[in-house]
Parts: C-alpha cells; sequence; structure tokens
C-alpha cells in the first residue's frame, strides 16, 4: 500500500513537471531568433511620434511652405531597414519614403544587406534638426526631406520621398560650383560607390533593377550619394 502511494506521487510530479514545461513552452516567445541579440538600434520611431516632429516643424514655418510640406506628407509613410554599419554588426534604421515606392526600397535594403555593403545609419531627417548639412556630415542615409533642390529651381526628389541619398560622406555631390559635404572624400573607399569599382558597380545594379537612376551619372554635376526614382 505504502509503495503504491510513492508511485503516485511519483507520477503526479512527473505530470507536473511535463505540463508546467509545456506552458513555458508555449509562453517563449516564438520569433527570438528571428531578431539578432547583437543588431543595434538606430532608429526606432512610430509613425505617431515623426508624424508630430514634422507637423510641430513645419507648422512654424511659412503658410505656403506649410501647405506645400502638407501635400507630400500624405504620400509618406515609414519602413524599417536591416543594415550592415561600418562596424560590421547588423543595425536597424528607419527610411520615410513616399508610398509608391516603399516595397521597392524594401527590396533595395534587402539585395544591398545580401551583399553587406556597409551603410553608417539611417534615420529620418528630423534626428538633424531638418538640417540636410547635418545629416550628410554624420554621413546618415535618409529619403524624405521637404526641401529644394541644390543647385536649381523647384522642389527636391527628396521633397516627394522619391529620393535617396545614401552615405554622403563617401560619395560627395560635385558641381564647378558647389562640392557638398566636403570636397575631400577620394580616400573614403568603405561604402564608396563609383561605378569603376566592383562593390559601387554592384549597389548601382541593384538600384537600377528596381528603375532608380543614379546621380553619379549626371553630365554636368556628380552626385555619387544620390538615387532617385
Amino acid at each position: 500500500m505504502q509503495f503504491k502511494n510513492i508511485l503516485g506521487f511519483v507520477l503526479i510530479l512527473f505530470l507536473s513537471i511535463v505540463i508546467i514545461g509545456c506552458d513555458s513552452e508555449r509562453t517563449k516567445p516564438k520569433d527570438i531568433k528571428s531578431i539578432s541579440q547583437d543588431t543595434i538600434i538606430d532608429s526606432n520611431f512610430s509613425w505617431t511620434e515623426l508624424q508630430q516632429k514634422f507637423e510641430l516643424h513645419y507648422r512654424n514655418v511659412q503658410d505656403s511652405v506649410d501647405a506645400s510640406f502638407q501635400n507630400q506628407w500624405q504620400n509618406q509613410t515609414l519602413i524599417n531597414v536591416d543594415y550592415y554599419s561600418f562596424d560590421g554588426k547588423i543595425h536597424k534604421g528607419q527610411l520615410l519614403c513616399n508610398r509608391s515606392v516603399q516595397e521597392e526600397l524594401k527590396a533595395v535594403f534587402k539585395d544591398l544587406y545580401n551583399l553587406k555593403f556597409p551603410i553608417q545609419s539611417v534615420m529620418p531627417i528630423s534626428e538633424f534638426d531638418f538640417d540636410d548639412q547635418k545629416s550628410m556630415r554624420a554621413n546618415n542615409t535618409s529619403c524624405f526631406d521637404f526641401r529644394v533642390k541644390v543647385m536649381g529651381n523647384g522642389w527636391s526628389k527628396h521633397a516627394q520621398g522619391m529620393a535617396l541619398d545614401l552615405n554622403p560622406m563617401q560619395n560627395p555631390y560635385i558641381h564647378p560650383q558647389k562640392t557638398e559635404p566636403f570636397p575631400n572624400q577620394s580616400e573614403m573607399t568603405t561604402g564608396r560607390i563609383r561605378k569603376e569599382e566592383e562593390m559601387g558597380k554592384k549597389v548601382i545594379d541593384i538600384f537600377k533593377k528596381y528603375g532608380w537612376k543614379w546621380g553619379g551619372n549626371w553630365r554636368s554635376s556628380k552626385d555619387y550619394m544620390h538615387f532617385e526614382k
């Protein structure tokens, strides 16, 4: 009789352990391996957070500019992108871009990720006080930036969220009258885009595959960082 009681207790204890183990497996996050613990977060805003920042900023400028901004802002969306940065680690950033090209840009960044092309950072222009110069000097990659063309009249393609500047420090804008962000980038080879170089040509071909044009092919000036649709 005593043996049966002991056996029954052991059986109940065993079943309890099994049940608890099953419950813990059910509650364990299933996507833990899909998010690398080594991923560095460069940008992690919600759409609402960015909308508040942008609308507050442009509300404080001229009414005509604010109206033009609102016309373009309604066409924008926020996407998350993964990339290898200059430290060799995987980073997560965010792009504000036109809704019509969001899937193309997701595909572009997936291809750049697979290529392991290094990108310094990908953050909205709001994190640089809405200042394109600050963003470029930080070597930041961005898309939507409500501004006029650097040389010429009218709004830039960035104001539509239809252009991307990639690693500006390695890929400057060169014009007979102006060079941005700095004139001495020739020695910065990591993250550089030149069609004469193997890695650069692969990057250009990736964008070309999705119908994006490269500013490095312009005649009167060269905008090595610039891709547009």
